[in-house]
């Protein structure tokens, strides 16, 4: 199953020994209220003041994973 070599046909009979789940990544609003709910709640320790940047520093993540994606895209010679 190596892409630069061999073919992408898997056997059934190997195939059958695992479990193949497919899921696509949320969209921008549902990953920036997951990003929200665990930093709100994490920040609740915190003064006020820095609690209160929970949401700038939840959509500065946000953009950075977007752009580290958009940079370092997949392919077979670089996969990170």
């Amino acid at each position: 199953m190596n892409p630069t070599a061999g073919s992408f046909y898997v056997n059934p009979r190997l195939q059958r020994h695992f479990f193949i789940l497919m899921l696509q990544l949320p969209d921008n609003q549902s990953l920036l209220k997951i990003y929200k709910t665990f930093v709100k709640n994490h920040f609740k320790a915190f003064p006020k003041s820095i609690a209160e940047e929970a949401d700038n520093i939840c959509k500065a993540a946000l953009i950075l994973h977007q752009e580290v994606c958009n940079k370092f895209r997949k392919t077979a010679a670089n996969f990170h």
